[in-house]
């Protein structure tokens, strides 16, 4: 199913924001691995292909996950406070997005 154009909005907006949050909250201790979205070699309709973002910690392991299409999980309670306020601030970029969409 291809996206509607106000969806399209909030993915495109939480795929913008999630590396500027990462950035502001968490840089210091953290890393963030992006990992592209597979690409296919016959183009097919449908979602288009987005980014996943994943918070390691300084060995590696997973500490955090997300998706622009508005999943997202912590793993470890040691970044809640960051996580929290991350999809706090990833989901009021993705309602903005939308109603700005909607006022044009």
């Amino acid at each position: 199913m291809v996206e509607s154009p106000p969806i399209r909005v909030q993915f495109d907006a939480r795929q913008k924001i999630i590396p500027i949050l990462f950035e502001k909250n968490c840089k210091d201790n953290y890393k963030l691995e992006i990992i592209p979205p597979k690409k296919e070699k016959v183009p097919k309709s449908g979602p288009i292909p987005r980014p996943t973002f994943r918070i390691l910690d300084d060995s590696g392991e997973l500490i955090a996950y997300f998706n622009p299409r508005g999943n997202a999980e912590c793993y470890k309670d040691v970044f809640k406070h960051f996580f929290d306020r991350m999809v706090k601030e990833i989901e009021k970029a993705a309602e903005d997005a939308s109603r700005e969409f909607e006022g044009h």
